[in-house]
């Protein structure tokens, strides 16, 4: 089982595993939420699974780790934390992407709580094949429209691979982790000074301009992103494997992409045809001019190829505190402590 506050928490830390009964953080609860099991431990901190103690309702919450709380200079897992409390605060919201539900600091611990989902990172789908192609064609459609959404309202992920959606038992697609998320617009530069010295992204689905550390990234560098998803679909591997050297930046930025048919002993039982081998190249063009130009662009393409009509414009909701009748925007000054917070740790 996953969880909402970070699909990130698919990896371990020692010798911690999601659904594990024994958190590192020996807690029960914090503030009004009452913790449950671990589910996980990623790079900024443990997520768990929780419950409002007179709401009852079943969220997760995800707390900074005591491991990097404390280390003076403010850190990259600090300012990430930050950042995505912050940023998902702030996203209308919208049925494919984790929701807010509260922030603040207790016992001098950050936390952010989101909605809780029940299901698993689409990586799971993929490795091994566990669906039919056209389901994860539809899933990897859900979440190029959650994508556009956050475009839209001028936020770039960054970071987008299939262990950051995770799908519920409907197939229902959430996209999560937007701690590596920045601002698009004149003021990006401001939002991502904290991490101008480092890699940002997986370099397995990073684009080549990302790669090459451009300060000048648009949307279409999550569009090359999720087609780096679209091939590993139709393939089974990414478009460049990672070896963690310098060279796989090298060969994102320079290295040929060889299409799916040539790569894929499978493909003929995959697909009758390769249109869309050609949907998944142009979403992976090198240059960002020749590429689809938005994520709502990918997604109307893969609509097409699976004969579906497009969906109608969604409106977005409002960010409320679940039970409170405050919206959560309301909870800035407690971000604004929370960034405060790592800051002078």
């Amino acid at each position: 089982m996953m969880t909402s506050a970070g699909a990130e928490t698919q990896g371990a830390s020692g010798t911690f595993r999601p659904g594990s009964q024994e958190a590192p953080v020996a807690l029960s609860r914090i503030g009004p939420y009452r913790l449950g099991r671990a589910l996980g431990r990623g790079m900024t901190g443990i997520i768990y699974e929780a419950a409002h103690v007179e709401q009852g309702r079943k969220v997760a919450l995800k707390i900074l780790d005591k491991d990097v709380v404390g280390q003076g200079p403010i850190s990259r897992q600090d300012a990430l934390f930050a950042r995505e409390a912050m940023i998902l605060a702030k996203l209308p919201r919208h049925p494919g992407i984790i929701g807010v539900l509260d922030t603040g600091i207790v016992d001098d611990l950050p936390f952010i709580v989101t909605e809780y989902v029940d299901g698993r990172p689409f990586s799971e789908l993929l490795r091994p094949r566990t669906s039919e192609l056209r389901d994860m064609v539809r899933i990897l459609r859900d979440v190029a429209l959650a994508v556009h959404h956050a475009h839209e309202n001028g936020i770039l992920h960054r970071n987008l691979k299939p262990g950051n959606v995770l799908v519920d038992a409907s197939g229902r697609a959430y996209v999560t982790d937007f701690g590596s998320a920045r601002h698009l617009g004149p003021d990006h530069d401001k939002s991502s000074v904290l991490f101008s010295k480092n890699m940002v992204g997986s370099p397995s689905y990073m684009s080549p301009e990302q790669a090459a550390g451009s300060k000048t990234i648009d949307r279409r560098t999550d569009v090359f992103s999720l087609g780096a998803m679209l091939y590993e679909i139709l393939t089974g591997r990414t478009p460049f494997v990672s070896t963690g050297s310098v060279h796989d930046l090298v060969n994102i930025i320079r290295g040929a992409i060889l299409p799916p048919s040539q790569v894929s002993p499978e493909w003929a039982a995959w697909s009758g045809d390769k249109s869309i081998e050609q949907i998944c190249l142009s979403a992976l063009a090198k240059s960002p001019e020749g590429r689809l130009p938005s994520a709502k662009a990918l997604a109307d393409a893969l609509t097409l190829w699976l004969g579906e009509a497009p969906a109608p414009k969604e409106k977005a909701r409002k960010s409320w505190f679940w039970g409170l009748g405050l919206m959560i925007l309301t909870g800035a000054a407690t971000l604004g402590a929370i960034l405060g917070f790592v800051r002078h740790e």
